[in-house]
Protein backbone atom coordinates (compact mmCIF):
# COMPACT_ATOMS: atom_id res chain seq x y z
CA UNK A 1 0.00 0.00 0.00
CA UNK A 2 1.13 3.82 -0.78
CA UNK A 3 1.60 6.00 2.08
CA UNK A 4 -1.51 7.71 1.02
CA UNK A 5 -2.93 4.76 1.64
CA UNK A 6 -1.81 3.49 4.79
CA UNK A 7 -2.30 7.54 5.77
CA UNK A 8 -5.99 7.70 4.37
CA UNK A 9 -7.02 4.60 6.31
CA UNK A 10 -5.45 5.34 9.56
CA UNK A 11 -7.33 8.76 9.51
CA UNK A 12 -10.54 7.05 8.87
CA UNK A 13 -10.23 4.74 11.56
CA UNK A 14 -9.29 7.54 13.91
CA UNK A 15 -12.51 9.70 12.52
CA UNK A 16 -14.48 6.77 13.08
CA UNK A 17 -13.08 5.80 16.92
CA UNK A 18 -13.39 9.47 17.85
CA UNK A 19 -17.42 9.42 16.63
CA UNK A 20 -17.88 5.92 18.17
CA UNK A 21 -16.22 6.83 21.48
CA UNK A 22 -18.58 9.74 21.92
CA UNK A 23 -21.68 8.12 21.16
CA UNK A 24 -22.40 9.26 17.90
CA UNK A 25 -22.35 5.81 16.48
CA UNK A 26 -24.27 5.89 13.87
CA UNK A 27 -22.78 8.54 12.03
CA UNK A 28 -18.89 6.88 12.71
CA UNK A 29 -20.83 3.50 10.80
CA UNK A 30 -21.85 6.06 7.66
CA UNK A 31 -18.89 7.68 7.74
CA UNK A 32 -16.54 4.18 7.22
CA UNK A 33 -19.52 3.47 4.56
CA UNK A 34 -18.86 6.43 2.45
CA UNK A 35 -14.69 7.01 2.43
CA UNK A 36 -14.69 3.83 1.06
CA UNK A 37 -15.80 5.61 -1.76
CA UNK A 38 -14.01 9.09 -1.06
CA UNK A 39 -10.83 7.13 -1.04
CA UNK A 40 -10.69 6.60 -4.78
CA UNK A 41 -9.14 9.54 -6.50
CA UNK A 42 -12.01 9.37 -9.51
CA UNK A 43 -14.50 10.20 -6.99
CA UNK A 44 -13.12 14.10 -7.05
CA UNK A 45 -12.10 15.85 -3.70
CA UNK A 46 -13.51 19.10 -3.38
CA UNK A 47 -17.10 18.26 -3.94
CA UNK A 48 -17.19 15.93 -0.73
CA UNK A 49 -17.62 19.64 0.77
CA UNK A 50 -21.44 19.25 -0.05
CA UNK A 51 -22.04 17.68 3.03
CA UNK A 52 -21.47 20.92 4.71
CA UNK A 53 -24.05 22.57 3.59
CA UNK A 54 -26.02 19.65 3.34
CA UNK A 55 -25.83 18.72 6.95
CA UNK A 56 -26.67 22.69 7.99
CA UNK A 57 -30.20 22.31 5.87
CA UNK A 58 -30.59 19.07 7.88
CA UNK A 59 -30.16 20.97 11.14
CA UNK A 60 -32.32 23.79 10.07
CA UNK A 61 -35.09 21.38 9.43
CA UNK A 62 -34.83 19.52 12.47
CA UNK A 63 -33.57 16.38 11.12
CA UNK A 64 -30.35 16.10 13.32
CA UNK A 65 -29.69 17.77 16.62
CA UNK A 66 -26.92 20.39 16.59
CA UNK A 67 -23.72 18.07 17.68
CA UNK A 68 -24.48 15.62 14.93
CA UNK A 69 -24.71 18.26 12.14
CA UNK A 70 -20.94 19.50 13.39
CA UNK A 71 -19.71 16.53 13.19
CA UNK A 72 -21.00 15.49 9.88
CA UNK A 73 -19.71 18.55 8.25
CA UNK A 74 -16.37 18.04 10.24
CA UNK A 75 -16.54 14.38 8.60
CA UNK A 76 -16.92 15.76 5.08
CA UNK A 77 -14.10 17.74 5.27
CA UNK A 78 -11.84 14.85 6.04
CA UNK A 79 -13.57 13.04 3.62
CA UNK A 80 -12.69 15.95 0.86
CA UNK A 81 -9.38 15.44 1.77
CA UNK A 82 -8.79 12.06 1.13
CA UNK A 83 -9.95 12.30 -2.55
CA UNK A 84 -8.62 15.66 -3.02
CA UNK A 85 -6.14 17.94 -1.00
CA UNK A 86 -4.55 16.08 1.62
CA UNK A 87 -4.36 19.43 4.12
CA UNK A 88 -8.39 19.31 4.28
CA UNK A 89 -8.06 16.13 6.46
CA UNK A 90 -5.85 17.90 8.85
CA UNK A 91 -8.52 20.06 9.23
CA UNK A 92 -11.14 18.05 9.57
CA UNK A 93 -9.77 15.66 11.65
CA UNK A 94 -8.91 17.90 14.04
CA UNK A 95 -12.59 19.35 14.07
CA UNK A 96 -13.33 15.60 14.79
CA UNK A 97 -11.49 15.85 17.78
CA UNK A 98 -12.09 18.60 18.73
CA UNK A 99 -15.89 18.07 18.87
CA UNK A 100 -15.11 14.49 20.57
CA UNK A 101 -12.50 14.95 23.26
CA UNK A 102 -14.91 16.21 26.10
CA UNK A 103 -17.00 13.53 25.77
CA UNK A 104 -14.42 10.40 25.35
CA UNK A 105 -13.72 9.54 29.54
CA UNK A 106 -10.14 7.69 30.14
CA UNK A 107 -7.67 5.97 27.37
CA UNK A 108 -9.70 5.48 24.76
CA UNK A 109 -9.02 9.24 23.52
CA UNK A 110 -5.55 8.25 22.94
CA UNK A 111 -6.44 5.81 20.27
CA UNK A 112 -7.65 8.48 17.90
CA UNK A 113 -5.30 10.92 18.92
CA UNK A 114 -2.44 8.46 17.79
CA UNK A 115 -3.83 7.48 14.80
CA UNK A 116 -4.40 10.61 13.32
CA UNK A 117 -0.93 11.54 14.49
CA UNK A 118 0.69 8.79 12.26
CA UNK A 119 -2.05 8.51 9.33
CA UNK A 120 -2.07 12.73 8.43
CA UNK A 121 1.70 12.75 8.00
CA UNK A 122 1.51 9.67 6.25
CA UNK A 123 -1.48 11.21 3.56
CA UNK A 124 0.23 14.72 2.97
CA UNK A 125 3.86 12.66 2.19
CA UNK A 126 1.78 10.11 0.11
CA UNK A 127 0.23 13.11 -1.85
CA UNK A 128 3.89 14.82 -2.91
CA UNK A 129 6.25 12.16 -3.15
CA UNK A 130 5.42 8.39 -4.45
CA UNK A 131 8.17 6.97 -2.37
CA UNK A 132 7.54 5.81 1.42
CA UNK A 133 10.35 8.06 2.83
CA UNK A 134 10.00 8.95 6.90
CA UNK A 135 11.27 12.77 7.46
CA UNK A 136 10.84 13.67 11.18
CA UNK A 137 10.60 17.14 10.12
CA UNK A 138 7.23 16.91 7.93
CA UNK A 139 5.77 14.05 10.46
CA UNK A 140 6.36 16.76 13.60
CA UNK A 141 5.38 19.90 11.51
CA UNK A 142 1.80 18.16 10.62
CA UNK A 143 1.67 16.41 14.31
CA UNK A 144 1.97 20.05 15.74
CA UNK A 145 -0.96 21.63 13.14
CA UNK A 146 -3.34 18.58 14.08
CA UNK A 147 -2.81 19.46 17.79
CA UNK A 148 -2.78 22.93 17.46
CA UNK A 149 -6.09 22.82 15.18
CA UNK A 150 -7.40 20.77 17.81
CA UNK A 151 -6.71 22.45 20.83
CA UNK A 152 -7.90 25.94 19.21
CA UNK A 153 -11.50 24.01 17.72
CA UNK A 154 -11.83 22.63 21.38
CA UNK A 155 -11.61 25.90 23.27
CA UNK A 156 -13.62 27.80 20.53
CA UNK A 157 -16.07 25.27 19.45
CA UNK A 158 -19.02 26.40 21.58
CA UNK A 159 -20.05 22.47 23.57
CA UNK A 160 -22.32 20.89 21.37
CA UNK A 161 -23.75 18.01 23.48
CA UNK A 162 -23.60 16.59 27.38
CA UNK A 163 -22.92 12.54 27.10
CA UNK A 164 -24.21 10.99 30.32
CA UNK A 165 -21.57 9.46 32.61
CA UNK A 166 -21.83 5.90 32.84
CA UNK A 167 -19.63 4.18 36.07
CA UNK A 168 -19.97 3.06 39.23
CA UNK A 169 -22.32 4.80 41.50
CA UNK A 170 -21.69 6.88 44.36
CA UNK A 171 -23.35 5.35 47.17
CA UNK A 172 -25.13 7.32 49.42
CA UNK A 173 -25.92 9.88 47.43
CA UNK A 174 -29.00 9.33 46.84
CA UNK A 175 -33.40 9.95 48.32
CA UNK A 176 -32.56 6.74 50.28
CA UNK A 177 -29.46 5.97 52.58
CA UNK A 178 -29.16 2.72 54.19
CA UNK A 179 -27.36 2.93 58.08
CA UNK A 180 -24.39 0.60 56.93
CA UNK A 181 -23.58 2.06 53.25
CA UNK A 182 -20.87 3.88 54.26
CA UNK A 183 -18.69 0.72 55.27
CA UNK A 184 -18.65 0.71 51.32
CA UNK A 185 -16.81 4.06 50.70
CA UNK A 186 -14.78 4.41 53.77
CA UNK A 187 -12.20 1.95 52.53
CA UNK A 188 -11.72 3.39 48.71
CA UNK A 189 -9.69 5.56 47.54
CA UNK A 190 -10.99 6.17 44.33
CA UNK A 191 -10.91 9.35 43.26
CA UNK A 192 -14.53 10.95 42.95
CA UNK A 193 -14.77 14.30 41.75
CA UNK A 194 -12.85 17.21 41.35
CA UNK A 195 -13.30 21.07 42.86
CA UNK A 196 -11.91 24.05 42.06
CA UNK A 197 -12.52 27.79 43.70
CA UNK A 198 -13.00 29.81 40.85
CA UNK A 199 -14.60 32.96 42.32
CA UNK A 200 -13.84 33.94 46.16
CA UNK A 201 -12.99 31.91 49.06
CA UNK A 202 -14.67 29.23 51.00
CA UNK A 203 -15.06 28.31 54.94
CA UNK A 204 -12.17 26.19 56.67
CA UNK A 205 -12.20 23.34 57.42
CA UNK A 206 -13.74 22.47 53.41
CA UNK A 207 -16.66 20.13 53.78
CA UNK A 208 -18.54 19.25 50.92
CA UNK A 209 -22.05 18.78 51.73
CA UNK A 210 -24.08 16.14 49.72
CA UNK A 211 -27.53 15.19 50.96
CA UNK A 212 -29.36 16.00 54.38
CA UNK A 213 -31.47 13.63 54.74
CA UNK A 214 -35.55 14.04 57.20
CA UNK A 215 -37.66 10.58 57.45
CA UNK A 216 -35.66 8.02 59.80
CA UNK A 217 -37.84 4.41 60.18
CA UNK A 218 -35.17 2.88 62.50
CA UNK A 219 -32.73 1.68 59.36
CA UNK A 220 -32.73 3.79 57.00
CA UNK A 221 -33.06 7.23 56.49
CA UNK A 222 -34.77 9.30 53.35
CA UNK A 223 -34.82 12.79 52.06
CA UNK A 224 -37.47 15.30 51.53
CA UNK A 225 -39.93 13.79 49.03
CA UNK A 226 -41.21 17.77 48.09
CA UNK A 227 -39.07 18.93 45.57
CA UNK A 228 -39.40 22.24 43.59
CA UNK A 229 -37.71 23.30 39.95
CA UNK A 230 -35.63 25.74 40.63
CA UNK A 231 -34.00 28.59 37.27
CA UNK A 232 -30.37 28.45 36.39
CA UNK A 233 -28.38 31.10 37.52
CA UNK A 234 -25.29 31.87 39.91
CA UNK A 235 -24.94 35.13 42.85
CA UNK A 236 -22.20 37.08 41.46
CA UNK A 237 -21.29 38.14 44.67
CA UNK A 238 -20.75 34.54 45.98
CA UNK A 239 -18.43 31.95 46.18
CA UNK A 240 -18.43 29.50 42.54
CA UNK A 241 -17.13 26.27 42.91
CA UNK A 242 -16.52 24.44 39.66
CA UNK A 243 -17.10 20.61 40.51
CA UNK A 244 -16.52 17.95 38.26
CA UNK A 245 -17.95 14.40 39.31
CA UNK A 246 -15.84 11.55 38.14
CA UNK A 247 -18.40 9.08 38.72
CA UNK A 248 -22.20 8.68 38.18
CA UNK A 249 -24.39 10.38 41.13
CA UNK A 250 -27.54 8.79 41.85
CA UNK A 251 -30.59 10.70 41.04
CA UNK A 252 -28.44 13.82 40.18
CA UNK A 253 -27.43 15.09 44.11
CA UNK A 254 -25.77 18.29 43.25
CA UNK A 255 -22.27 18.77 45.86
CA UNK A 256 -21.37 22.38 47.39
CA UNK A 257 -19.01 23.51 50.05
CA UNK A 258 -22.03 24.66 52.21
CA UNK A 259 -25.35 25.85 51.09
CA UNK A 260 -25.80 26.15 47.48
CA UNK A 261 -27.78 29.17 46.15
CA UNK A 262 -27.68 29.04 42.83
CA UNK A 263 -26.42 26.34 39.69
CA UNK A 264 -25.25 26.40 36.30
CA UNK A 265 -27.70 23.84 35.31
CA UNK A 266 -31.44 23.32 35.93
CA UNK A 267 -31.92 21.40 39.66
CA UNK A 268 -34.70 20.30 42.02
CA UNK A 269 -34.60 22.08 45.74
CA UNK A 270 -36.32 20.08 48.27
CA UNK A 271 -36.20 21.58 51.95
CA UNK A 272 -33.44 20.20 53.21
CA UNK A 273 -31.97 22.68 50.48
CA UNK A 274 -30.43 19.56 48.87
CA UNK A 275 -30.36 20.26 45.04
CA UNK A 276 -31.22 17.46 42.32
CA UNK A 277 -29.79 17.67 38.91
CA UNK A 278 -30.65 14.65 37.22
CA UNK A 279 -27.84 13.15 34.81
CA UNK A 280 -26.47 16.36 34.07
CA UNK A 281 -25.24 16.10 37.83
CA UNK A 282 -22.94 13.79 36.75
CA UNK A 283 -20.87 16.37 34.49
CA UNK A 284 -19.30 19.36 35.14
CA UNK A 285 -20.90 22.08 37.28
CA UNK A 286 -20.47 25.07 38.95
CA UNK A 287 -22.16 26.44 42.22
CA UNK A 288 -22.58 29.48 44.16
CA UNK A 289 -22.55 29.31 47.92
CA UNK A 290 -25.00 31.04 50.05
CA UNK A 291 -25.33 31.88 53.98
CA UNK A 292 -26.57 29.15 56.27
CA UNK A 293 -29.01 31.51 58.02
CA UNK A 294 -31.32 31.79 54.43
CA UNK A 295 -31.67 28.09 54.24
CA UNK A 296 -35.14 26.86 54.48
CA UNK A 297 -36.27 25.81 57.71
CA UNK A 298 -39.40 23.81 58.08
CA UNK A 299 -39.47 23.05 62.05
CA UNK A 300 -41.73 20.13 62.38
CA UNK A 301 -40.43 17.40 59.81
CA UNK A 302 -37.31 17.84 61.64
CA UNK A 303 -38.43 16.55 64.36
CA UNK A 304 -40.13 12.99 63.82
CA UNK A 305 -38.59 9.53 64.99
CA UNK A 306 -39.39 6.17 64.73
CA UNK A 307 -42.67 5.10 66.29
CA UNK A 308 -40.77 1.53 66.89
CA UNK A 309 -37.94 3.46 68.73
CA UNK A 310 -36.69 1.93 71.96
CA UNK A 311 -38.21 3.37 74.97
CA UNK A 312 -34.32 3.51 76.48
CA UNK A 313 -33.47 5.82 74.08
CA UNK A 314 -35.66 8.73 75.34
CA UNK A 315 -34.72 8.06 78.79
CA UNK A 316 -31.10 8.40 77.80
CA UNK A 317 -31.95 11.90 75.70
CA UNK A 318 -33.44 13.03 79.32
CA UNK A 319 -30.47 11.78 81.32
CA UNK A 320 -28.26 13.28 79.15
CA UNK A 321 -29.98 16.90 78.43
CA UNK A 322 -30.74 16.94 82.35
CA UNK A 323 -32.47 20.81 82.56
CA UNK A 324 -30.41 22.30 79.66
CA UNK A 325 -32.80 23.44 76.46
CA UNK A 326 -30.55 25.86 74.47
CA UNK A 327 -30.34 23.99 71.29
CA UNK A 328 -26.44 24.70 71.20
CA UNK A 329 -26.01 23.82 74.60
CA UNK A 330 -27.91 20.30 73.86
CA UNK A 331 -25.79 19.38 70.77
CA UNK A 332 -22.59 20.14 72.58
CA UNK A 333 -23.73 18.13 76.23
CA UNK A 334 -24.83 15.03 73.41
CA UNK A 335 -21.68 15.25 71.54
CA UNK A 336 -20.13 15.00 74.55
CA UNK A 337 -21.84 12.38 76.26
CA UNK A 338 -21.56 10.14 72.92
CA UNK A 339 -17.51 10.83 72.76
CA UNK A 340 -17.39 9.74 76.57
CA UNK A 341 -19.45 6.30 75.77
CA UNK A 342 -18.79 4.52 72.02
CA UNK A 343 -15.96 4.37 70.10
CA UNK A 344 -15.59 4.97 66.07
CA UNK A 345 -15.08 2.50 64.00
CA UNK A 346 -15.31 2.21 60.09
CA UNK A 347 -16.52 -1.79 60.12
CA UNK A 348 -18.96 -2.03 63.14
CA UNK A 349 -19.31 -6.23 64.41
CA UNK A 350 -21.82 -8.07 62.97
CA UNK A 351 -24.23 -8.44 65.37
CA UNK A 352 -27.51 -9.59 63.40
CA UNK A 353 -29.81 -7.27 65.24
CA UNK A 354 -32.25 -5.45 63.95
CA UNK A 355 -32.04 -2.17 65.73
CA UNK A 356 -28.96 -0.39 64.24
CA UNK A 357 -29.15 2.70 66.50
CA UNK A 358 -29.83 0.74 69.66
CA UNK A 359 -26.97 -1.59 69.45
CA UNK A 360 -24.83 1.93 69.07
CA UNK A 361 -26.01 3.00 71.72
CA UNK A 362 -26.52 0.17 74.50
CA UNK A 363 -24.74 -2.63 72.92
CA UNK A 364 -21.76 -2.53 70.35
CA UNK A 365 -20.97 1.13 71.38
CA UNK A 366 -19.31 1.17 68.56
CA UNK A 367 -19.80 2.11 65.02
CA UNK A 368 -18.99 4.23 62.11
CA UNK A 369 -19.97 8.35 60.94
CA UNK A 370 -23.29 7.21 60.03
CA UNK A 371 -24.11 5.83 63.58
CA UNK A 372 -22.80 8.31 65.37
CA UNK A 373 -25.20 11.43 63.29
CA UNK A 374 -28.13 8.91 63.63
CA UNK A 375 -27.87 9.09 67.04
CA UNK A 376 -27.18 12.50 67.68
CA UNK A 377 -30.01 13.51 65.39
CA UNK A 378 -32.35 11.15 66.91
CA UNK A 379 -31.71 12.01 70.25
CA UNK A 380 -32.37 16.26 69.53
CA UNK A 381 -35.53 15.47 68.00
CA UNK A 382 -36.52 13.41 71.47
CA UNK A 383 -35.71 17.02 73.30
CA UNK A 384 -37.37 18.57 70.84
CA UNK A 385 -34.32 20.38 68.96
CA UNK A 386 -34.84 19.91 65.04
CA UNK A 387 -31.77 18.81 63.62
CA UNK A 388 -30.94 16.12 60.43
CA UNK A 389 -28.51 14.23 59.45
CA UNK A 390 -26.15 15.18 56.48
CA UNK A 391 -24.20 12.71 54.04
CA UNK A 392 -20.86 14.52 52.09
CA UNK A 393 -16.95 14.51 52.41
CA UNK A 394 -14.52 16.11 54.64
CA UNK A 395 -10.90 15.88 55.09
CA UNK A 396 -10.70 16.59 51.13
CA UNK A 397 -7.28 16.71 49.43
CA UNK A 398 -5.71 19.53 48.62
CA UNK A 399 -5.31 20.38 44.80
CA UNK A 400 -3.51 23.74 43.71
CA UNK A 401 -6.68 25.67 43.65
CA UNK A 402 -9.36 23.64 44.90
CA UNK A 403 -9.25 19.78 46.36
CA UNK A 404 -9.62 16.66 44.99
CA UNK A 405 -12.46 13.99 46.21
CA UNK A 406 -11.91 10.44 47.44
CA UNK A 407 -14.54 8.02 48.26
CA UNK A 408 -12.94 7.15 51.29
CA UNK A 409 -13.64 10.94 52.59
CA UNK A 410 -17.26 10.01 52.93
CA UNK A 411 -18.79 11.40 56.30
CA UNK A 412 -21.73 12.08 57.91
CA UNK A 413 -22.51 14.96 60.47
CA UNK A 414 -25.60 17.10 61.68
CA UNK A 415 -27.06 19.86 60.89
CA UNK A 416 -28.84 21.67 63.91
CA UNK A 417 -31.73 24.46 64.12
CA UNK A 418 -29.90 27.02 66.31
CA UNK A 419 -32.48 29.78 66.21
CA UNK A 420 -32.73 30.99 62.04
CA UNK A 421 -29.89 29.58 61.31
CA UNK A 422 -28.53 25.22 60.66
CA UNK A 423 -25.40 25.25 62.59
CA UNK A 424 -23.15 22.26 61.79
CA UNK A 425 -22.34 19.50 64.70
CA UNK A 426 -19.81 16.77 64.21
CA UNK A 427 -20.13 14.01 66.97
CA UNK A 428 -17.86 11.63 65.10
CA UNK A 429 -14.26 11.34 67.09
CA UNK A 430 -11.90 13.45 65.14
CA UNK A 431 -13.07 13.23 61.60
CA UNK A 432 -9.71 14.81 60.89
CA UNK A 433 -8.02 11.80 62.12
CA UNK A 434 -9.28 9.27 59.87
CA UNK A 435 -6.23 8.08 57.81
CA UNK A 436 -5.04 9.66 54.83
CA UNK A 437 -5.28 9.00 51.58
CA UNK A 438 -2.28 7.29 49.75
CA UNK A 439 -0.36 9.63 47.00
CA UNK A 440 -2.44 9.95 43.89
CA UNK A 441 -0.70 7.76 41.56
CA UNK A 442 0.31 9.17 37.69
CA UNK A 443 -2.85 7.29 36.37
CA UNK A 444 -5.01 9.26 38.52
CA UNK A 445 -3.50 12.85 38.31
CA UNK A 446 -4.06 12.00 34.69
CA UNK A 447 -7.68 10.90 34.75
CA UNK A 448 -7.91 14.35 37.50
CA UNK A 449 -6.74 16.52 35.07
CA UNK A 450 -8.58 15.08 31.84
CA UNK A 451 -11.72 14.93 33.99
CA UNK A 452 -10.84 18.64 35.46
CA UNK A 453 -9.91 20.51 32.27
CA UNK A 454 -11.23 18.65 29.31
CA UNK A 455 -14.11 16.97 30.47
CA UNK A 456 -15.20 19.75 32.81
CA UNK A 457 -14.63 22.42 30.26
CA UNK A 458 -18.05 23.26 29.35
CA UNK A 459 -19.72 26.39 28.46
CA UNK A 460 -19.46 28.05 31.80
CA UNK A 461 -15.64 27.46 31.27
CA UNK A 462 -15.46 28.21 28.56
CA UNK A 463 -16.93 31.69 28.96
CA UNK A 464 -14.71 32.35 31.47
CA UNK A 465 -11.77 32.19 29.42
CA UNK A 466 -13.27 34.00 26.85
CA UNK A 467 -13.73 36.97 29.50
CA UNK A 468 -10.09 36.41 30.82
CA UNK A 469 -9.01 36.58 27.43
CA UNK A 470 -10.23 39.64 26.38
CA UNK A 471 -10.14 41.36 29.92
CA UNK A 472 -6.34 40.53 29.49
CA UNK A 473 -5.61 41.92 26.17
CA UNK A 474 -7.68 44.67 26.96
CA UNK A 475 -5.59 45.78 30.05
CA UNK A 476 -2.67 45.04 28.03
CA UNK A 477 -3.04 47.11 24.87
CA UNK A 478 0.90 46.65 23.89
CA UNK A 479 0.11 42.97 24.04
CA UNK A 480 -3.04 43.16 21.41
CA UNK A 481 -0.37 45.17 18.92
CA UNK A 482 2.23 42.75 19.26
CA UNK A 483 -0.12 40.01 18.31
CA UNK A 484 -1.54 42.01 15.41
CA UNK A 485 1.57 42.97 14.31
CA UNK A 486 2.70 39.21 14.19
CA UNK A 487 -0.57 38.06 12.62
CA UNK A 488 0.08 40.46 9.88
CA UNK A 489 4.15 39.38 9.55
CA UNK A 490 2.99 35.76 9.16
CA UNK A 491 0.30 37.14 6.64
CA UNK A 492 3.15 39.29 4.50
CA UNK A 493 5.31 36.05 4.46
CA UNK A 494 2.89 33.99 3.26
CA UNK A 495 1.76 36.31 0.54
CA UNK A 496 5.57 36.46 -0.24
CA UNK A 497 5.59 32.67 -0.53
CA UNK A 498 2.76 32.07 -2.21
CA UNK A 499 5.15 31.93 -5.57
CA UNK A 500 7.34 29.53 -4.45
CA UNK A 501 4.57 26.89 -4.43
CA UNK A 502 4.87 27.02 -8.08
CA UNK A 503 7.39 25.24 -10.61
CA UNK A 504 8.95 28.54 -10.94
CA UNK A 505 9.20 28.74 -7.04
CA UNK A 506 10.88 25.43 -6.67
CA UNK A 507 13.34 26.22 -9.53
CA UNK A 508 14.21 30.08 -7.56
CA UNK A 509 14.83 28.36 -4.51
CA UNK A 510 17.00 25.50 -6.38
CA UNK A 511 19.28 29.08 -7.63
CA UNK A 512 19.16 30.32 -3.96
CA UNK A 513 20.83 27.45 -2.53
CA UNK A 514 23.54 27.63 -5.44
CA UNK A 515 24.21 31.60 -4.61
CA UNK A 516 24.96 30.41 -1.20
CA UNK A 517 26.94 28.02 -2.47
CA UNK A 518 29.05 30.57 -4.49
CA UNK A 519 27.76 28.49 -7.50
CA UNK A 520 25.37 31.02 -9.31
CA UNK A 521 25.04 30.73 -13.09
CA UNK A 522 25.82 33.82 -14.99
CA UNK A 523 22.82 36.39 -15.05
CA UNK A 524 20.41 36.82 -17.74
CA UNK A 525 20.60 32.91 -18.79
CA UNK A 526 16.66 31.41 -19.65
CA UNK A 527 16.51 28.70 -16.89
CA UNK A 528 17.32 25.90 -19.05
CA UNK A 529 20.08 27.42 -20.68
CA UNK A 530 21.37 28.19 -16.85
CA UNK A 531 20.22 24.44 -15.51
CA UNK A 532 22.97 23.57 -18.24
CA UNK A 533 25.51 25.39 -16.79
CA UNK A 534 25.41 23.75 -13.68
CA UNK A 535 25.27 20.95 -15.05
CA UNK A 536 28.70 21.45 -16.72
CA UNK A 537 29.89 22.92 -13.49
CA UNK A 538 28.93 19.93 -11.03
CA UNK A 539 28.72 17.04 -13.29
CA UNK A 540 26.07 14.69 -14.48
CA UNK A 541 24.51 14.52 -10.93
CA UNK A 542 23.17 17.46 -10.92
CA UNK A 543 21.02 16.71 -14.06
CA UNK A 544 17.91 17.45 -12.10
CA UNK A 545 18.52 21.01 -12.39
CA UNK A 546 17.77 20.84 -15.67
CA UNK A 547 14.88 18.25 -15.28
CA UNK A 548 13.29 21.48 -12.84
CA UNK A 549 14.14 23.63 -15.61
CA UNK A 550 11.73 21.73 -18.57
CA UNK A 551 8.72 21.39 -15.78
CA UNK A 552 9.07 25.42 -15.98
CA UNK A 553 9.04 25.39 -19.74
CA UNK A 554 6.17 22.75 -20.04
CA UNK A 555 3.80 25.32 -17.65
CA UNK A 556 4.99 29.13 -18.92
CA UNK A 557 5.62 28.08 -22.90
CA UNK A 558 3.52 24.71 -23.22
CA UNK A 559 0.62 25.79 -21.76
CA UNK A 560 0.21 22.69 -19.22
CA UNK A 561 -1.52 23.07 -16.24
CA UNK A 562 0.45 23.49 -12.66
CA UNK A 563 -1.48 20.92 -11.02
CA UNK A 564 0.41 18.60 -13.39
CA UNK A 565 4.12 19.56 -12.99
CA UNK A 566 4.01 20.98 -9.58
CA UNK A 567 4.15 18.56 -7.57
CA UNK A 568 6.88 16.57 -9.27
CA UNK A 569 9.13 20.38 -9.54
CA UNK A 570 8.42 21.01 -5.46
CA UNK A 571 9.82 17.38 -4.97
CA UNK A 572 12.57 17.34 -7.03
CA UNK A 573 13.49 21.22 -5.88
CA UNK A 574 13.82 19.43 -2.22
CA UNK A 575 15.74 16.84 -3.62
CA UNK A 576 18.25 19.13 -5.39
CA UNK A 577 18.87 21.38 -2.49
CA UNK A 578 19.79 18.65 -0.34
CA UNK A 579 22.22 17.43 -2.83
CA UNK A 580 23.72 20.68 -3.90
CA UNK A 581 25.91 21.58 -1.00
CA UNK A 582 27.67 18.27 -1.47
CA UNK A 583 28.54 18.72 -5.28
CA UNK A 584 29.67 22.35 -4.60
CA UNK A 585 31.65 21.11 -1.78
CA UNK A 586 33.05 18.45 -4.16
CA UNK A 587 33.67 20.76 -7.16
CA UNK A 588 35.45 23.39 -5.11
CA UNK A 589 37.78 20.50 -3.73
CA UNK A 590 38.98 19.62 -7.12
Amino acid sequence: MSPRAIGGLCVVIAAALACAFAGESRVAFVFVGIALVASYESAGGLRWLVGVPVSLAALATGWVPIHAAAMLCALSVVLAGLAGPAGLSVVGVALVLALTVADVRGVRFIVPLLLSGVGIPLLLMGQQTRRFTVAWRPWMATVAVCLVISGLGFALVPRVGVAVRQGPALTGFQARVDLDDASELLDDPTPIARIEVIRGRVASPARLRGVALEHFDGFRWTAPADRTATSVGLDPHSPHLSITPLGRIDEGAVFGLGFINGTSIPTQVDAAGNRWGGALASEAYVVSLGDPSTAPVHEGRWLSVPESLDPRIPRLAAEWASTETAPARVAERFVGYLRDTALYTRHPPATGVIDPLSDFLFGTRAGHCEHWATALTVLLRLRGVPARPVNGFVDLEPDGDGFVVRRSHAHAWVEVQVGDAWVVFDPTPGPGALPESPAPSLTERVDQVWESDVVGYDVVRQRQAARRVIHGLASRPWTLAGLYGLLMAVVAWRVLRIGDATSMGAFKRVLRTLKRQKMSPPAGLPPVDAAKWVVAELGPEAAGVEQLAWHVYAVRYGGQPESKHGPSARALARELQRNLPRLCALRRSR
